[in-house]
């Protein structure tokens, strides 16, 4: 225990310059997260649970435990901000009001991952490359005749490496980084009138545009004890830059005439988390995985004293039953709201849907959607 005790302050020193650097910023880029639907049931990533091809890019540690496995194919659908759907199942909204509230405001995102997303974790190695489409609409009845359309299209690719610093007895202590490079292009044109809107795509051209392309770090460390109690420390996004330059229109972006250009940084995170894998000769005997979790993201704010977000929107909580190592049942807790899913284990293919509520704000009482994830990956052992 003492090691573990030491690693975490070791990597806690290395790293904390994060923090000065986090004070400086003002304004941050969009992260370049992945859509998970099994981790998104369970709450989201969980720092001491890096098990399996996604989780592992999350905690780098996970690299060093992980058998050797590669994804040919990963597609993920991922429906946000459906505002009318959480006031349904879970506000006192009525019929009236659900109406007034289509009729008042639609704010939908929707994110799609793949075709292209692959990799592979060998022998402590791990590489992904994967592509994300994002959309988003926003129109308000304060502007009736007015829609605020945004499309990105992103690539990511990731590689990192997972050293087993210790393995003593019953108890090993991992420790791992990832490099990141990505690319995003995205079109904003901000306002479209509705009458023009059958124009918006011949009208693309003319519309400005935006790119980014940067790179950066994670690193985690993992202590587990008996294959059942886990400790997880993760660094997101620590020392991660993207250069941020704009263009006026697609013209001008392949011919290199650029408008403005910045560099910026994605806000870093720092997430302890621990995980309890439950044993039991009946489990056992039913070949049963019980898997408990909870976490905390928002360290590095709690050092930083800065409470701009609400510190409980930070916890995170979760829980997967497995059975017979083809159904598994999920749910979690996230942003204050209740997350649950399944999935379904076909060996080469796996099927995840999870459902989960979502917060858009700093506080607990701010406005709520639901998100609606369904995953598909093909992989192979």
């Amino acid at each position: 225990m003492h090691r573990l005790l030491l690693s975490l302050f070791s990597l806690t020193i290395l790293f904390f310059p994060t923090g000065w650097l986090y004070a400086q910023s003002d304004s941050y880029l969009p992260s370049f997260e992945i859509p998970n639907a099994r981790a998104a049931a369970m709450g989201g990533f969980h720092a001491a649970l890096p098990d399996d091809f996604s989780a592992s890019f999350f905690n780098p540690a996970g690299f060093a435990a992980v058998r050797t496995t590669a994804a040919v194919s990963e597609i993920t659908l991922e429906i946000n901000s459906i505002e009318t759907l959480y006031n349904m199942f879970f506000g006192e909204a009525s019929g009236l009001e659900l109406i007034k509230l289509i009729t008042e405001r639609i704010d939908a995102n929707a994110v799609f991952l793949g075709p292209f997303s692959f990799g592979k974790v060998h022998e402590g190695w791990g590489w992904r490359f994967f592509n994300a489409t994002r959309f988003n609409v926003f129109w308000s009845r304060d502007d009736i005749f007015v829609f605020s359309p945004k499309f990105s299209e992103e690539f990511v690719y990731n590689i990192g490496y997972g050293y087993r610093l210790m393995e003593s007895g019953d108890e090993t202590l991992d420790i791992g980084i990832t490099g990141k490079l990505f690319y995003r292009l995205t079109y904003d044109p901000h306002e479209i009138f509705i009458q023009e809107a059958k124009h918006t795509l011949a009208e693309m051209d003319e519309k400005p545009y935006t790119a980014t392309l940067g790179g950066g770090f994670d690193a985690g460390l993992r202590w587990t004890r008996n294959n059942t109690f886990s400790v997880g420390l993760n660094f997101k996004d620590f020392f991660t830059r993207g250069y941020v330059t704009e263009y006026r229109n697609i013209y001008k972006y392949f011919e290199r005439e650029i408008y403005d250009s910045t560099v910026m940084m994605i806000k870093p995170h720092i997430s302890l988390g621990f995980a309890l894998r439950l044993k039991s000769p009946i489990m056992h005997r039913w070949n049963t995985d019980l898997i408990l979790t909870t976490d905390y993201h928002g360290l590095l704010e709690l050092m930083m004293r800065d409470y701009t977000k609400s510190p409980l929107l930070f916890f995170t909580a979760g829980f997967e039953l497995r059975f017979l190592e083809v159904i598994s049942l999920r749910a979690g807790w996230a942003e204050w709201h209740p997350a649950g899913g399944l999935g379904i284990n076909f060996t080469a293919f796996q099927l995840d849907l999870s459902v989960f509520g979502k917060t858009q704000g700093n506080t607990i009482d701010a406005r709520k959607t639901i998100v609606i994830n369904l995953g598909f990956l093909f992989h192979y052992y």
